[in-house]
């Protein structure tokens, strides 16, 4: 990866991101889901027997660069039976294409707000979706 201020703001902003998904998630679902993240997954849920159920990819555009990485990393580390979700900005308008993509493949897209301090996350409006 290039190194320079952009590539660091991203890496910044993409933990926000992720630290208001694993709050989001907490106060919407079971008491204490056991959340796990590692170089392969932005963020993911286990249940008891340690099977990943739910299986978020956070990426910090809607570029379609970007939601195409973000579709083959859920695809390849989600398992058979695990819900997937794609997490965007908000401010930026999904082609149309795209969209009809995430919900042939049952992928699920939650929407995240940045401000200078820390980062919201929401259900998408359009599709209804959430976790």
């Amino acid at each position: 990866m290039a190194e320079g201020p952009g590539v660091v703001e991203y890496l910044s902003r993409h933990g926000e991101v992720v630290d208001a998904l694993r709050i989001w998630r907490e106060r919407h679902g079971v008491e204490k889901p056991n959340i796990v993240k590692n170089a392969y997954v932005d963020m993911g849920v286990m249940d008891a027997r340690g099977l990943l159920t739910e299986l978020y990819e956070v990426k910090t555009s809607a570029a379609r660069s970007d939601v195409y990485t973000g579709i083959g990393q859920l695809m390849v580390h989600g398992p058979s039976g695990c819900r997937r979700y794609l997490v965007l900005p908000a401010v930026e308008d999904l082609k149309p294409d795209l969209a009809d993509a995430l919900q042939r493949l049952e992928i699920g897209l939650l929407r995240f707000r940045l401000d200078r301090k820390d980062g919201e996350i929401f259900e998408d409006s359009a599709r209804g979706e959430s976790a």
